[in-house]
């Protein structure tokens, strides 16, 4: 008869297989399983939970299970202080988080950040110290388990991929401040010589293929990046993740066509990619097909409501089919949902320009102003 450790693990590993495959709703299903039977809360379960409910936009109950699973990382820290992997969990774990970003601050304060006790998310500068503590855990975690186990080439990997994100979000919104704490060139250069180290051990190692593909698109390197996502595809040619980062890099080489191809491969095995939707309505906005761009943003809005620069994306569009003043109404509800967003307002105040509503215009230079000074600062340089 098996027992419940082994029906935890087994029906762990039917989890990750689904999960794998993309198929989320099956993973979660069997990960819930994992966790019924498991008496030793292993926080591994819980934390691929919450990526599979992240992937399902199922974000309210990805938050809960990603609550235990960093509260389980931290247990089993203290009881085996010296087991990598947990390190490694944690800093995931944090990193997914970091994705999320609504914990409040007695929520933290008990995950272990030291913060203020106010709801501060009015306020850029307390957001940003919000943030640098989760960026440290992540960065210190990283670090410890590479230590711990130097030869894992997964943990090397985690941290190249999260120097990556973080180089990337350093050009953000309302992330100049960060450059008081990180430089984008370090970050970079650690996360390509991680990547190259792996590779030297494993030359067909998509995985680092993958991040040196990201970093060259961050980098606005677009014929470099299709070159690493092609390596990936030879090696693997349903890599969706490949194919959808092609997609992109082709959209902003300005070969829309190819690039709707690629994003139409993604949709048919991932109907609710948000993202793939978005940046095909951009593609046909450049070929000229403003209907149909609206309706792949209305696609994309659909499914993931709180994405800001789609709105913008079927303002644009909207601006395009002469309708302004429904184009006005799309900028609105970006700037709702990130009121710090200097794209956002551009756009609103070009728009209200246009339109010759001048009194309108100077309220929205100086609210934007107010609500992200920093990257006002940082535009005129």
């Amino acid at each position: 008869m098996i027992n419940k450790k082994n029906k935890s693990e087994k029906f762990f590993q039917e989890g990750m297989n689904f999960f794998k495959d993309g198929k989320y709703i099956y993973a979660k299903r069997k990960f819930d399983f994992a966790i019924k039977y498991d008496d030793n809360k292993n926080p591994f379960y819980h934390y691929y939970k919450a990526k599979a409910l992240f992937s399902l936009n199922r974000k309210k109950e990805c938050l809960v299970e990603l609550e235990d699973s960093i509260i389980y990382f931290n247990e089993k820290i203290r009881s085996e202080p010296n087991v990598a992997k947990y390190y490694n969990g944690r800093a995931e774990a944090f990193e997914l988080l970091v994705k999320r970003f609504d914990l409040e601050v007695d929520t933290l304060k008990d995950l272990g950040i030291d913060l203020l006790k106010e709801n501060f998310f009015d306020d850029t500068d307390k957001v940003i110290t919000k943030m640098m503590s989760i960026f440290k855990k992540i960065i210190d975690d990283s670090e410890i388990s590479i230590n711990l186990e130097p030869t894992n080439l997964d943990f090397k990997l985690h941290k190249a991929k999260f120097y990556s994100f973080l180089a990337s979000f350093l050009d953000s919104d309302y992330s100049c401040k960060l450059h008081g704490y990180f430089e984008k060139t370090d970050l970079i250069d650690d996360a390509i010589n991680e990547c190259n180290v792996v590779l030297m051990m494993d030359s067909k190692n998509t995985k680092a293929l993958m991040i040196k593909g990201e970093i060259y698109q961050d980098l606005n390197k677009y014929n470099e990046s299709l070159e690493e996502f092609d390596k990936v595809l030879a090696i693997d040619p349903f890599n969706m993740e490949a194919i959808y980062s092609k997609g992109y890099s082709l959209l902003r080489l300005g070969k829309y066509e190819e690039s709707i191809i690629a994003f139409d491969k993604v949709i048919e095995k991932e109907p609710k990619n948000y993202l793939a939707h978005s940046f095909k309505g951009r593609d046909l906005y450049y070929l000229v097909k403003y209907e149909e761009s609206i309706k792949e943003f209305d696609l994309a809005i659909s499914i993931s409501p709180k994405d800001y620069f789609t709105y913008l994306y079927k303002g644009d569009s909207l601006i395009k089919m002469n309708k302004k003043d429904e184009a006005l109404k799309e900028y609105n509800k970006a700037i709702r949902i990130a009121p710090y967003s200097i794209a956002a307002s551009d756009r609103k105040v070009l728009l209200l320009k246009e339109m010759n509503k001048q009194k309108e215009m100077n309220k929205e230079i100086s609210r934007a102003f107010n609500a992200n000074i920093c990257s006002f600062d940082r535009k005129k340089k």
